[in-house]
């Protein structure tokens, strides 16, 4: 093997060290109950229909970035969660799951009952940290790359995905 050769391999092993030290730094549990908070901000109709929508703020208090992950509605008295009811035409369509320190968002979700039925409901939503590794695992899904190098782990989903990396938030319950 060529000098240079072993030089890059050097480097490139190095490289791989360091970042995986760095993913495995960056592992830092969620924030708590509080640090995300959902606000209704009143209803709205789409423009090309006559559905009922709640439209709802979602602001990041944390000190961090955070990624959202999953959303449902919840219907009092039902043990299932139900599929949240969106419009292209209403804010939230076309949301990027991160959300910045400080940053907020608006989010239209559609009203799970219909006239003449009546009941409360509320909106949950699921977040991540968005730390490095939650960013790797993100590129890496996207541009279909691995997760591990031979033996260096580069993230770990089973870790990353854990019960105590998530937050979870509830609006207030709404009726229609």
């Amino acid at each position: 093997m060529r000098a240079g050769s072993k030089r890059w391999a050097i480097v490139a092993g190095i490289a791989a060290i360091l970042v995986a030290v760095l993913l495995a730094m960056s592992h830092r549990p969620s924030a708590g109950p509080g640090a995300v908070k959902i606000t209704f901000l009143g209803y709205t109709n789409a423009p090309n229909n006559s559905s009922l929508f709640a439209v709802f703020s979602v602001s990041n208090l944390t000190g961090h970035g955070i990624r959202w992950w999953g959303d449902w509605v919840e219907i009092e008295g039902e043990s299932s969660r139900t599929a949240n009811v969106v419009n292209p035409a209403l804010p939230g369509y076309n949301v990027y799951p991160g959300l910045r320190a400080g940053a907020s968002v608006t989010l239209a979700v559609g009203d799970p009952f219909h006239a003449p039925e009546t009941g409360r409901w509320r909106y949950t939503m699921e977040f991540h940290r968005y730390s490095l590794g939650m960013r790797w695992f993100d590129f890496a899904a996207r541009h279909q790359l691995p997760f591990k190098l031979g033996p260096i782990t580069l993230v770990d989903p089973q870790r990353i995905f854990s019960q105590t990396n998530r937050v979870t938030v509830t609006s207030e319950w709404l009726t229609n």
